[in-house]
């Protein structure tokens, strides 16, 4: 049963990362990855960039629209 639990993850964290891959936007892409592929935190992300907490949060909300497009899209 945790073989089966941990490929249904390894498939859902595929679709995750090829999902991020369709964002147009370079820097919206970068910041879901580092969020959700990394786990950084928004602090380390906006550090990055040479950026605040706010900076971070802000761009990560507009990716997080630009994959609500695309999923709203399939």
């Amino acid at each position: 049963e945790i073989n089966s639990l941990i490929d249904e993850l390894i498939a859902t964290k595929k679709e995750v990362i090829a999902t991020i891959e369709k964002v147009d936007s370079a820097v919206e892409y970068d910041v879901l990855h580092k969020r959700y592929i990394q786990y950084m935190e928004y602090e380390d992300i906006g550090d990055c960039y040479g950026k605040d907490y706010g900076w971070a949060t802000t761009t990560h909300g507009r990716a997080l629209k630009s994959v609500q497009n695309i999923l709203d899209k399939k």
